[in-house]
């Protein structure tokens, strides 16, 4: 039993230096996936605005994929990389810009969803190609047949023509030198995602054997944004919550090991958790509303996961009384709710000590399972109201 006593008593300013960029990052990203940038869309917004919808503008202290610390490290995903992988993501962040310039200048679409409204080319030129009575794709107004895959002979002969615009951009615009096999794999896979977001723009057949109106179509575009973008915003909630909480245990901890305060264990454990879990085993926010000026968030039970309520809520809790030491950056502060009717459908994380998961859930589950030997201990936690 341990007791955790003047959790708001802190100040390290140098510990605080030290994870400035972290909160600069997660800044960024909170405000990427905000409400106020993805809003739902209405049939109104129509597939051109989908499609056009202006991206956030970066900040000076993001590279092309992410943001860089002062040290030389950089971060993806939410995981920091050494310089030298560091450097190889920001060559192909450099390429997949180059080639979607290709795209703009080639095409006039800046986004592949814009290509949802590319007219395909016509099935009589396309024939006429084949057979060597027709002249083939115009390289002023290129044309793709949107109806099968790259290796068709017409769509094979457009990205030849990319990639010949390609090398004469590359010379005009001083573009990294690159062999012409490593620029038509970026090619041909930039056709690929294009032609994807074509497809979904196409009617389907419906069982009475009509086709779909355009309302339909739209409809369906519509609900499907919404859903990727209600989805990105619920993953970046888990990694942000998952990033500030690592951030707190390893700040406090830092600072009990420099002061030498006696709930130094209690950090230790706290840390150990939150570590463990990592952002796959943060709880899910399945819905948002407002409750008056306040935001409030649902959370998703997890029925896999053992009941770490208490200890969440002693590192949030520090969090906000620790607000002169952790800068009120990010997301703005919202009421979070249990929701223990609604049940998150995410696949258990494998390989976590056996205290990490529920118990009952555990025994009913496959011996293929895996459960990793590592012993954690649970600790009790008693926090005392000062």
């Amino acid at each position: 039993m341990s007791n955790l006593n003047g959790l708001a008593d802190f100040a390290a300013p140098h510990v605080g230096q030290k994870v400035s960029s972290m909160e600069a990052a997660s800044n960024f990203w909170s405000t990427l996936h905000s409400p106020e940038t993805f809003r739902p869309l209405s049939w109104t917004d129509a597939i051109v605005r989908v499609a056009t919808r202006p991206p956030p503008i970066a900040p000076p202290w993001m590279t092309a994929w992410g943001p860089q610390r002062s040290c030389g490290y950089r971060v993806r995903d939410g995981v920091f990389m050494g310089q030298e992988e560091g450097k190889a993501w920001s060559v192909h962040a450099e390429e997949a810009a180059n080639v979607r310039e290709l795209f703009k200048n080639a095409f006039h679409a800046t986004k592949d969803e814009e290509f949802m409204l590319h007219v395909s080319a016509s099935h009589e030129a396309i024939l006429s190609f084949a057979h060597e009575t027709g002249p083939g794709p115009e390289p002023l107004a290129l044309q793709c047949d949107m109806s099968t895959t790259h290796n068709s002979m017409w769509n094979q002969h457009v990205i030849d023509l990319l990639c010949s615009q390609y090398a004469t951009m590359q010379l005009a615009n001083g573009w990294a030198i690159r062999s012409s096999q490593s620029i038509r794999d970026d090619i041909t896979l930039k056709f690929g995602q294009c032609r994807k977001c074509w497809r979904r723009a196409q009617p389907l057949s419906l069982s009475d054997g009509t086709c779909e109106t355009a309302q339909q179509v739209g409809d369906q575009l519509v609900d499907q944004t919404n859903e990727r973008l209600r989805v990105a915003r619920v993953l970046t909630r888990r990694a942000t919550k998952f990033e500030t909480r690592k951030k707190v245990t390893a700040t406090l901890l830092s600072d009990r090991i420099v002061t030498g305060k006696h709930d130094q264990a209690v950090w230790e454990y706290l840390r150990g958790i939150v570590e463990n879990l990592g952002k796959d085993g943060m709880s899910s926010d399945e819905s948002e509303h407002e409750d008056g000026d306040v935001q409030v968030f649902r959370r998703k039970s997890m029925p896999w996961r053992a009941d770490f309520t208490h200890e969440m809520q002693i590192i949030d809790q520090q969090r906000l009384t620790g607000a002169a030491v952790f800068t009120p950056r990010g997301s703005k502060p919202a009421k979070r709710l249990r929701n223990a009717k609604s049940k998150s459908s995410r696949t258990a994380i494998k390989g976590l000590p056996r205290a990490f998961y529920d118990a009952s859930w555990l025994i009913d589950q496959h011996s293929s399972f895996t459960v990793s030997k590592k012993k954690f201990q649970r600790m009790d936690i008693i926090v005392a109201h000062q």
